[in-house]
Order: C-alpha cells, then structure tokens, then sequence
C-alpha cells in the first residue's frame, strides 16, 4: 500500500509510479520505495514498456531542476546533463512543456502509432 502522502500518482508498472509532491516530482515504486527523488520541477518517464520502440532506445527519465534538463537512468545515474530545450521539445514533441503531468502515453502512441501500421 503506498500511503495518501502524495499529490498525485501515475502508475506505469509496479517498478515506476510517477507521484508529485508539493509540486515536485519523482518516481517510486510499489513497495513506496523512493527510485528517484521528488526534488524535480518536471519530470518525463521515456521507458519502452510495450517493445515499440527502435533498438537504439535508452529508457531513461527526463528531468528538469532549476531550469535545465538530465537524463536519468532508472538507478538515478545522470545519462546526459545540460540538455537544450530544443531537444526536449523535439524528442517528446507531443507533451504540453508547461503540463508535465502523465502525458507520456500520448507521446508513445503518437510516436509509434504510425509505425505499426
């Protein structure tokens, strides 16, 4: 049970439940285990949960913290730090950059619809 401690909870699978908290965000898992901290003013979960994605894929997390961008590797580890906007806008072009909030769904489909087909 994760208790009602959170503002929100997104639940992807039982190793990421997006949450925020205070409005900051992070990642724990089912057991209420905290993997990433909530100490990021955004927060994008780009993992490939379906299979959909190239070979070339990193799962990663997309944060944002005082105004610039990491990649996060599910242990934390910063993959890629200083990442420009412009690259955010781009990889995940479907997202309202000023709602990060659980729109990572629209993304994956809008990206991959079109390739199934």
């Amino acid at each position: 049970m994760i208790p009602v401690s959170y503002d929100s909870l997104y639940y992807y699978n039982d190793k990421i439940i997006k949450g925020k908290i205070n409005n900051k965000y992070g990642v724990l898992n089912s057991k209420n285990t905290i993997v990433i901290p909530f100490d990021y003013d955004a927060l994008i979960v780009d993992f490939d949960f379906h299979g959909w994605e190239n070979e070339n894929h990193i799962d990663k997390f997309a944060v944002k913290k005082n105004d610039i961008w990491y990649y996060l590797d599910y242990n934390g580890n910063i993959i890629k730090k200083d990442i420009p906007n412009a690259e955010i806008e781009k990889e995940y072009a479907s997202f309202k950059l000023k709602n990060y909030d659980f729109e990572y769904i629209g993304k994956l489909l809008n990206r991959n619809i079109k390739n199934y087909f």
